[in-house]
């Protein structure tokens, strides 16, 4: 998720959160989009740091299998000298 997502979903919790107050402030029902901007928000943060978690789990498996086969061409050429 690059930053035009993250500048898009800010700017639409942004103008529901508004658009919902003005709706207030003017007598009208503007709960549901305060509700929905705070759904988005929730949403929004929820995957960003799933996302984020998950990058770094990836990122981690990918060193540890690099690690891996490091040490199996380290054991595969010492046993081919030992031989």
């Amino acid at each position: 998720m690059g930053n035009k997502s993250l500048y898009f979903e800010l700017f639409a919790i942004a103008f529901l959160l508004i658009a919902g107050s003005v709706l207030l402030m003017s007598g009208l029902p503007g709960w549901g989009l305060i509700t929905i901007a705070g759904i988005l928000s929730a949403l929004s943060f929820g995957l960003r740091k799933t996302a984020a978690h998950t990058s770094t789990n990836t990122s981690a498996n990918e060193q540890a299998a690099s690690a891996m086969s490091s040490n199996t061409l380290v054991s595969h050429s010492l046993t081919s000298e030992a031989a």
